[in-house]
């Protein structure tokens, strides 16, 4: 993993390979949550098939709400949550989407509502132009309780892939867990993202070509967000279960003790 670095990569990077494998080597079972970090152990660390299994990510979210109202308010509330970093996860093409949307939606008020951390990216946010910083809002780091509460009260979800084909943030899965459309912005084709909500109803993937979207990406993006596909309680509920501690706990047991996948 180069970015962000673990630590000082010119002065550690052979010492870090070497004790990756020497605990790779020492291990009884391994687990990892995608399939292409899968691979890359097994062709860098030649770690041998039954030796490696996938669990996925954990979802640590308070139990949904039943009967919350629909909102009522006139502003459509797009929320992005995670950290930013300008070299594998870049706000670029999520300003950029979010300008054109202001220019073609003028009916609505929009507003793109930021959680985590900024890092380096201060810079690109302060430089957006004025109607964007006009309806961007900058939260910071904030509680888990700030956290969920924000993706229960947005319209849709913002993803950013990372610049990486084998990590996969976590928050997507909490995504899909609280049942709302996502709007997932990527960079490469590979990106893991792109598996995990295969089968998610409410997803609109588009893949970073240039500064900003086409008109073609445009008018999905539009339509995604004014109209965006309804996930249905017990869909949720599916995934829940699916990322649940009790399921994810049997698959690592699995993996300790030989069995068969649950």
């Amino acid at each position: 993993m180069s970015e962000p670095a673990p630590n000082n990569q010119r002065f550690f990077s052979r010492l870090n390979r070497f004790v990756e494998s020497r605990i790779l080597a020492n291990a009884d079972a391994v687990c990892v949550t995608t399939e292409s970090t899968r691979q890359m152990y097994k062709v860098h660390f030649s770690v041998p098939d039954e030796k490696i299994r996938l669990a996925p990510p954990l979802l640590s979210l308070p139990a949904l709400p039943l009967g919350a109202p629909p909102s009522t308010r006139p502003v459509l509330r797009l929320v992005f949550i995670g950290t930013l970093y300008r070299k594998l996860r870049s706000p670029g093409y999520m300003l950029a989407c979010f300008e054109a949307l202001l220019s073609t939606i003028s009916d609505r008020q929009l507003e793109l509502h930021l959680y985590g951390a900024v890092n380096d990216c201060t810079e690109e946010l302060a430089a957006c132009p004025v109607q964007v910083r006009s309806s961007l809002y900058v939260h910071g780091m904030v509680s888990r309780t700030q956290v969920h509460e924000a993706m229960l009260d947005a319209d849709i979800l913002v993803n950013i892939g990372n610049d990486s084909a084998s990590q996969l943030a976590s928050k997507v899965i909490e995504y899909m867990a609280v049942g709302r459309p996502i709007l997932n912005l990527i960079s490469i084709e590979r990106d893991t993202s792109v598996q995990a909500l295969r089968e998610y109803p409410a997803t609109l993937t588009l893949i970073r070509a240039s500064e900003g979207p086409t008109l073609n990406e445009l008018e999905k993006l539009r339509a995604f967000v004014l109209s965006p596909p309804e996930v249905s309680f017990c869909e949720v509920e599916k995934i829940r279960a699916r990322f649940s501690a009790a399921h994810v706990a049997n698959l690592y047991i699995a993996q300790m003790t030989g069995q068969p996948e649950p």
